[in-house]
């Protein structure tokens, strides 16, 4: 194995999402969904402080690998314009998603309304990330460096506000 080969099995651990990636015809749902299981479990743990921290933590780290490694995965490691085992960018939208549940329902959780909005918040990302309606859309065939991160972010926040309205109201 040659030197600059090392780092290849944690690299492809890191952006197939500990390979979730590499589940058949269903890697970016997989991924979205263990962000959600990931939340649940967290929040079943820990005190909500820790487990909010903990949860934005992972998404930030997520997102700055996801970025650090998308040219990486796209033109060494997989040799494709959108790998579909690549799945940071599936986990940084969702977390974006997750976002209004964390920040603006604390109650939620006592009450049982978390897991509704979990849920909800993974139904909206899934459907704006597969059917990339608008900006997505547009996003995901511009020739832009990033277009395989920013294309599931954008979903992600435009989730958030949907998640938001529906918190609110």
């Amino acid at each position: 194995m040659k030197h600059s080969d090392y780092w290849r099995p944690i690299k492809t651990f890191l952006i197939t999402g500990a390979y979730l990636g590499y589940i058949p015809r269903i890697p970016g749902t997989a991924a979205s969904f263990s962000v959600v299981i990931g939340y649940a479990l967290l929040v079943g743990i820990f005190p909500l402080a820790i487990a909010r921290g903990l949860f934005t933590a992972g998404i930030v780290m997520a997102t700055f690998l996801g970025f650090l490694l998308t040219e990486y995965a796209a033109t060494v490691l997989f040799k494709t314009k959108d790998p579909q085992p690549m799945v940071l960018d599936e986990i940084s939208g969702m977390g974006i998603s997750l976002i209004p549940v964390i920040v603006l329902d604390p109650v939620a959780i006592s009450y049982g309304r978390w897991s509704v909005y979990l849920m909800a918040a993974f139904v909206f990302f899934r459907c704006l990330d597969i059917l990339k309606p608008g900006l997505i859309g547009r996003i995901d065939k511009s020739k832009m460096r990033y277009h395989i991160m920013l294309d599931d972010m954008v979903a992600g926040f435009f989730t958030a506000l949907i998640m938001y309205v529906l918190i609110k109201l």
